[in-house]
């Protein structure tokens, strides 16, 4: 029985994960709404679906890597185009994707060494003879919102990505 349980929490895990909304990944896994719900409600659960999402994404980012520099090599070929509409295009795709690149190395060393702060923090909190603090208040977000669900009555799935913001339509 405890057996079968677990690989029930593994097939939602992977339907959540793949995109599904709760309802829709409840079916998939042969268990009832409110059995998936509790299971959201599991930190380990939710730790289990952060790691599948994880390994997914980072699946993807290998497969686009493996791409990217044949898609940047094209770009720069483009760029000696007889066309000079697809040499312009060619030189804002390039620098548009080196400012985002720029960026995103930038965020990924600002959270690595924000992360370090965190433990460095905690870990002296935890040092015998130092004072106590009062705990912050933080918000409490739902499980499902925490575990990152879909939930059946938004119809959204978090594959499909963020809506650009008005100005960039």
């Amino acid at each position: 029985m405890a057996k079968n349980c677990a690989v029930n929490a593994e097939m939602l895990a992977l339907a959540l994960a793949d995109g599904f909304t709760v309802v829709e990944a409840s079916e998939k896994a042969g268990i009832s709404r409110r059995t998936a719900y509790r299971r959201l409600a599991d930190p380990a659960f939710c730790q289990r679906l952060r790691d599948i999402r994880r390994e997914i994404l980072g699946q993807t980012i290998g497969r686009l890597a493996d791409v990217m520099t044949r898609a940047a090599e094209k770009l720069v070929v483009l760029l000696d185009h007889k066309s000079a509409r697809i040499q312009l295009r060619a030189a804002r795709s390039l620098l548009d994707l080196g400012i985002r690149i720029g960026q995103a190395v930038d965020i990924t060393d600002r959270l690595a060494v924000l992360e370090s702060q965190m433990a460095d923090d905690a870990n002296a909190e935890r040092t015998p003879g130092r004072e106590e603090k009062p705990p912050d208040a933080t918000v409490q977000l739902p499980t499902s919102l925490c575990c990152g669900a879909v939930e059946a009555d938004t119809g959204l799935r978090p594959a499909g990505g963020l809506p650009k913001p008005e100005g960039d339509q």
